[in-house]
């Protein structure tokens, strides 16, 4: 009952998929109206900057506005626009404290403002930009909690992806709706969709009739385009090691003007030079900038960042609101919710099989070995036992369940059936020496309580530094080490009971039916002689022509050692008897009543333990007194 009462504690815990990790890192990203140049980007974004210096946490910031990266193929790849940055801010350490100062190897003064996690931070960061106008300028907060999210682009712990077809006039209405939903929702900030503003552009509409007559592609069209628009890199000159492009391109009077771009002239495979708006004109308007796809369809992404509350409680909020949205939607729309949530059920559901496949092993080796089916059974009781300190051991340290937790659960059963295969193993061996069920039980709990209790205090001290988080980026190791040592704390102390009563009761009920069966088979009138006779050998046509049983042969009972039966008895001149405990006194009455005693039945009989017993044992041997 106790360990159904820790599991239903441990499934109410908050859940994460990986714990988190401050880094003392978080990156923002700045985002402009479309089409906004460089200097007015670089103006807002050295606003932020400001306000980002003047907290003392802070330990440098790094800006990255407009850049982009060249390919040989396609041109110019752009990475960020001339309306977008990318701000990375770094943090000072945490001073230490508490017991992790003992272990402090670097004794610097650390500022008392230091003193703050860097979620606390991005809030009062936030807070205090809410206040400056920003106009119409975007900015994301990304915190890397993980070490593994950081690899990845867009790692906000919520996501909720919205799929379908027409993307203008269905799904971002849906978004928005989302949008203004979860902002009523506590604990969730930094909300977003994916969906890039249209940015202004020139387009190149090619005429194919005059094109193809030509036998001009569109690829060659486009390039003198792109050259009388924005130029090309010819060349690169390089200096002292560095290279810098040289670009080629007309004067700005001139690449702003259309009716001169359209002068340019293209050279034509046929052996003819054709001007531009001969096989193509220019036109302004809005494109889109990206458009994202996922599984062939058109896809929206609503992110949020997520404060003060567990990804479970927030997820049950948003699956309301998403009931209701659905409703709305036509048919080959679909609204879920990925992102760490996603993970995380994924996660988990591999990790029970591993644990239940891990589990059955354990079960299969002990059965081979101890070649029995119910021994083993047993034995997997310590299973739930090392729940019961589990649950607690993350409850009272306030430690959400993870896939780092489901691991250290998964290594805990391998490791607490060793406490129970002592304990059986004793047993077996007790009761080959000729002791019952319940006398085996409490000896093996007695005398095995000190070598199991020491290899677990052993392995619970070893993971103390790990369990106190001790050490930068100590919050990933924190939860497996608690969670073997809440295991192992508990089953090592309720193995010593539970498992030999289990024992007890299901070895009671084993000679029981053994018992049953065997007096059912005496009192059937085919028994005969201590085994199963055929009809055929009954029907005997006279009692005279039966044959007579031999008697079966009684072997001589074992010669007794010759001990005296009294004291006055013995030779008066041997001082060895005399000499001997009161404990060995008794010893020598059981042995002349029963014809031998073992080294088990003398340490249940007198209650002392096995090193006594084989010396007094060993004496009493080595003076001729017993044999």
């Amino acid at each position: 009952m106790i360990a159904l009462f820790s599991f239903k504690v441990l499934m109410s815990l908050d859940r994460e998929f990986l714990p988190k990790l401050d880094q003392r890192q978080f990156k923002n990203t700045f985002n402009m109206p479309a089409g906004t140049n460089l200097e007015t980007t670089d103006k807002a974004v050295s606003a932020i900057e400001r306000v980002l210096l003047s907290f003392k946490v802070i330990k440098d910031v790094t800006v990255n506005i407009g850049s982009d990266k060249e390919s040989t193929k396609a041109g110019t790849i752009e990475v960020l626009g001339s309306n977008q940055a990318n701000i990375i801010v770094n943090l000072h350490r945490r001073p230490a404290k508490g017991i992790a100062m003992l272990f402090e190897l670097d004794k610097k003064e650390v500022h008392p403002e230091y003193d703050i996690s860097t979620s606390d931070l991005v809030q009062k960061v936030k807070d205090q930009l809410e206040i400056d106008d920003l106009k119409a300028a975007k900015l994301e907060y990304v915190l890397q909690e993980s070490v593994f999210k950081s690899a990845f682009a867009g790692s906000a712990p919520l996501v909720i992806a919205i799929k379908g077809y027409e993307l203008d006039t269905i799904m971002l209405p849906a978004a928005e709706e989302i949008e203004k939903q979860l902002k009523k929702i506590k604990g969730v900030y930094g909300i977003q969709n994916s969906v890039s503003p249209p940015s202004p552009e020139v387009k190149i509409n090619v005429r194919k009739d005059r094109a193809s007559l030509y036998q001009l592609s569109v690829n060659q069209i486009a390039a003198v385009a792109q050259a009388g628009l924005r130029g090309y890199v010819a060349t690169k000159y390089k200096e002292e090691g560095k290279e810098v492009d040289v670009r080629v391109k007309l004067r700005e009077q001139d690449s702003a003007d259309f009716n001169k771009v359209s002068r340019l002239m293209i050279f034509s495979p046929i052996g003819m030079t054709v001007y531009l708006d001969q096989v193509a004109y220019l036109a302004r308007g809005l494109g889109p900038t990206e458009i994202k796809r996922e599984g062939k369809q058109r896809v929206i992404f609503v992110t949020a960042n997520i404060y003060g509350r567990s990804l479970n409680e927030v997820v049950v909020d948003v699956k309301k609101i998403l009931a209701k949205i659905r409703e709305q939607l036509p048919q080959n729309y679909s609204v879920e919710i990925g992102g760490e949530n996603k993970e995380m059920e994924e996660s988990f559901k591999s990790l029970q099989f591993a644990l239940v496949l891990a589990l059955l092993l354990v079960y299969m080796i002990m059965a081979s070995e101890f070649e029995s089916l119910i021994q083993p059974f047993i034995i997997m009781f310590t299973v739930p036992l090392s729940l019961i300190g589990v649950s607690w051991a993350l409850y009272f340290s306030k430690t959400p369940l993870s896939v780092v937790v489901v691991l250290g659960f998964i290594m805990l059963g391998g490791i607490v059936v060793n406490n129970g295969i002592l304990l059986i193993d004793f047993i077996n061996l007790a009761r080959s020496r000729g002791l019952g069920i319940f006398e085996a039980a409490i000896q093996a709990s007695k005398v095995r309580a000190r070598p199991i209790l020491m290899t677990s205090l052993t392995t619970i001290f070893g993971l103390l530094p790990l369990a106190f988080a001790l050490g930068e980026g100590a919050e990933l190791r924190a939860p497996m080490a608690r969670t073997v040592m809440g295991g192992l704390a508990s089953a090592a102390f309720l193995t010593l009971f539970v498992v030999p009563s289990i024992y007890i009761i299901l070895e009671s009920i084993k000679e029981s039916i053994k018992k049953l069966f065997s007096s059912e088979q005496k009192e059937s009138p085919l028994y005969i002689a201590g085994r199963k006779m055929r009809i055929e050998e009954l029907e005997v046509s006279s009692p005279e022509k039966a044959p007579e049983a031999p008697e079966p042969e009684i072997p001589a009972a074992p010669a007794k050692p010759d001990i005296p039966e009294s004291l006055e008895e013995r030779p008066s001149e041997s001082e060895d008897i005399l000499d001997l405990t009161q404990r060995q006194m008794e010893a020598l009455d059981y042995i002349r009543t029963n014809g031998k005693i073992s080294r088990l039945e003398y340490v249940v009989k007198f209650k002392v333990p096995l090193p006594v017993a084989d010396k007094e044992l060993e004496e009493m041997v080595r003076r001729k007194i017993i044999y």
